[in-house]
């Protein structure tokens, strides 16, 4: 298993992009595996994707608000999401 592998995978879903640079600047650098989007459509995706084991979810969002993209993650996924 590689060091990639044993990091926590956050997925940070935020439209703001200052917000966003700042929050995956500051987890990366801690040690976190992060990947972050600005809308929830996009979330969606990825989520699939990379599997994230944890959500920080912006519910006002671009193309699909935080409830709907919360509604429809947790229709596969039980991992926590903090809003």
């Amino acid at each position: 298993m590689s060091t990639a592998d044993k990091k926590v995978r956050i997925l940070c879903v935020e439209d703001d992009p200052q917000m966003r640079t700042f929050l995956l600047a500051q987890l990366k650098a801690r040690g976190f595996q992060v990947q972050a989007v600005r809308d929830g459509a996009q979330a969606i995706d990825l989520a699939a994707i990379f599997q994230p084991q944890l959500v920080l979810l912006d519910l006002s969002l671009p193309s699909l608000d935080g409830l709907t993209f919360l509604r429809r993650l947790r229709e596969w996924s039980g991992e926590p999401v903090i809003v």
